[in-house]
């Protein structure tokens, strides 16, 4: 349930914090940076910001692939109105990274550093990822990755398929079936979204 209430939102990764910080106007320098010419009143529920815990932060840099001690510890998190909204925002921010990067200058911030967005996943799916990747690393998966808010396994970084994984438990079962089809009980997506190489 609280993965599901998280379903149109989103995390901005790499945005350091600053004195009397305006959300609405960060938020509105996103939306302009990524070419989305929408009025962000008509399409956001809220904005705030959100502390990570040590455990979620090191989990999160992993999914995102962000990596120093610059990074900063909060994120700016995004809720839209719908499902639709937040597909139209992932498509715009997708557009601009197959062109290159987001940059926090582009935000208008002095600094440089890269800033990334992935969808908002609990403390239980972060873990989940992390077992992922533990599992990834000793079966010879390519990629984990983030898809809708569920976690995935991705062998052939090429072609896949992608495998959903759905909770410890599955993850389990496929190291005992894994000699023989360790997949064949898991769904398969469709299409792929962010994805991580494994570490």
């Amino acid at each position: 349930m609280e993965q599901w209430n998280r379903r149109n939102a989103v995390e901005i990764w790499g945005i350091p914090t600053t004195e009397n910080e305006d959300l609405m106007k960060l938020t509105e320098r996103i939306f302009n940076a990524i070419k989305w010419t929408v009025s962000i009143k008509d399409q956001l529920d809220n904005v705030v910001r959100i502390p990570k815990s040590d455990e979620e932060f090191a989990i999160g840099k992993k999914i995102v692939k962000l990596s120093g001690p610059s990074v900063p510890k909060s994120v700016l998190w995004i809720n839209f109105l719908s499902g639709r909204g937040k597909d139209a925002f992932v498509n715009h921010w997708k557009s601009v990274e197959r062109n290159g990067r987001l940059t926090l200058t582009q935000l208008g911030f002095r600094q440089d550093g890269q800033v990334k967005m992935e969808s908002s996943l609990t403390s239980n799916k972060l873990k989940l990822f992390q077992k992922a990747l533990e599992h990834a690393k000793k079966f010879q998966y390519r990629r984990v990755g983030v898809l809708n808010g569920e976690v995935y396994l991705l062998r052939d970084s090429r072609s896949g398929p992608l495998v959903y994984v759905k909770s410890t438990q599955e993850l389990e079962e496929m190291e005992i079936a894994e000699g023989t089809d360790g997949r064949k009980t898991l769904k398969i997506a469709e299409n792929s979204s962010r994805t991580t190489d494994v570490y």
